[in-house]
Protein backbone atom coordinates (compact mmCIF):
# COMPACT_ATOMS: atom_id res chain seq x y z
CA UNK A 1 0.00 0.00 0.00
CA UNK A 2 0.71 3.21 -0.81
CA UNK A 3 0.39 4.30 2.86
CA UNK A 4 1.82 1.66 4.50
CA UNK A 5 5.05 2.92 5.66
CA UNK A 6 4.76 5.69 8.32
CA UNK A 7 8.38 6.74 8.12
CA UNK A 8 9.28 10.54 8.48
CA UNK A 9 10.36 10.40 4.58
CA UNK A 10 8.12 8.26 3.57
CA UNK A 11 5.65 11.07 3.34
CA UNK A 12 7.53 13.74 1.72
CA UNK A 13 8.75 11.11 -1.05
CA UNK A 14 5.24 10.15 -2.02
CA UNK A 15 4.57 13.56 -2.59
CA UNK A 16 7.78 14.69 -4.28
CA UNK A 17 7.07 11.98 -6.76
CA UNK A 18 3.37 12.96 -7.44
CA UNK A 19 4.70 16.77 -7.88
CA UNK A 20 4.01 17.14 -11.71
CA UNK A 21 -0.01 15.53 -10.74
CA UNK A 22 -0.56 18.68 -8.16
CA UNK A 23 0.88 21.08 -10.33
CA UNK A 24 -1.30 20.49 -13.24
CA UNK A 25 -4.23 19.99 -10.58
CA UNK A 26 -3.65 23.41 -9.41
CA UNK A 27 -3.57 24.60 -13.36
CA UNK A 28 -6.94 23.06 -13.77
CA UNK A 29 -8.60 23.92 -10.99
CA UNK A 30 -7.44 27.52 -11.31
CA UNK A 31 -8.62 27.68 -15.23
CA UNK A 32 -12.45 28.24 -14.37
CA UNK A 33 -13.57 32.28 -13.77
CA UNK A 34 -14.14 33.35 -10.12
CA UNK A 35 -16.83 36.07 -8.53
CA UNK A 36 -16.29 38.99 -8.66
CA UNK A 37 -15.20 39.84 -5.16
CA UNK A 38 -13.69 36.29 -4.52
CA UNK A 39 -9.96 36.50 -3.86
CA UNK A 40 -8.40 33.88 -6.64
CA UNK A 41 -5.97 31.73 -4.53
CA UNK A 42 -2.58 31.62 -6.37
CA UNK A 43 -1.09 27.69 -7.74
CA UNK A 44 0.78 27.39 -4.69
CA UNK A 45 -1.98 27.97 -2.36
CA UNK A 46 -4.50 25.06 -4.29
CA UNK A 47 -1.11 22.95 -4.56
CA UNK A 48 -0.45 23.21 -0.48
CA UNK A 49 -4.20 22.33 -0.17
CA UNK A 50 -3.87 18.90 -2.23
CA UNK A 51 -0.90 17.74 -0.43
CA UNK A 52 -3.12 18.45 2.83
CA UNK A 53 -5.53 16.74 1.79
CA UNK A 54 -3.51 13.88 0.42
CA UNK A 55 -2.18 14.12 4.06
CA UNK A 56 -5.68 13.42 5.43
CA UNK A 57 -6.19 10.78 3.07
CA UNK A 58 -2.87 8.85 3.91
CA UNK A 59 -4.01 9.01 7.52
CA UNK A 60 -7.45 7.36 7.08
CA UNK A 61 -9.07 4.38 5.70
CA UNK A 62 -7.12 2.02 3.63
CA UNK A 63 -7.03 3.20 -0.28
CA UNK A 64 -5.01 3.50 -3.26
CA UNK A 65 -3.56 6.04 -4.11
CA UNK A 66 -5.31 7.03 -7.15
CA UNK A 67 -7.83 6.70 -4.56
CA UNK A 68 -6.72 8.91 -2.39
CA UNK A 69 -5.49 11.49 -5.48
CA UNK A 70 -9.45 11.36 -6.52
CA UNK A 71 -10.41 12.17 -3.00
CA UNK A 72 -7.98 14.77 -2.46
CA UNK A 73 -8.68 16.52 -5.64
CA UNK A 74 -12.71 16.59 -4.89
CA UNK A 75 -11.92 17.42 -1.10
CA UNK A 76 -10.15 20.49 -2.97
CA UNK A 77 -12.71 21.62 -5.44
CA UNK A 78 -15.31 21.41 -2.71
CA UNK A 79 -13.31 23.91 -0.71
CA UNK A 80 -13.14 26.56 -3.74
CA UNK A 81 -16.76 26.22 -4.51
CA UNK A 82 -17.03 26.78 -0.91
CA UNK A 83 -15.05 29.93 -0.78
CA UNK A 84 -16.95 30.97 -3.91
CA UNK A 85 -20.41 30.69 -2.44
CA UNK A 86 -21.23 28.54 -4.57
CA UNK A 87 -23.59 25.21 -3.88
CA UNK A 88 -21.52 21.93 -3.22
CA UNK A 89 -21.49 19.35 -6.10
CA UNK A 90 -23.22 15.94 -5.19
CA UNK A 91 -20.86 13.12 -3.84
CA UNK A 92 -20.68 10.60 -7.16
CA UNK A 93 -21.99 6.86 -6.93
CA UNK A 94 -19.47 4.46 -4.73
CA UNK A 95 -17.44 2.06 -7.02
CA UNK A 96 -18.50 -1.00 -6.61
CA UNK A 97 -15.80 -3.52 -6.14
Amino acid sequence: MWQATRAAGAGAEFLTSIASWTEGTAAQLLRQRWPAGVKRPSASDIQDRLRHSLELAAGGATSTYPEALEWARRNVIRELRKAQGLPPLPNPEPKAR
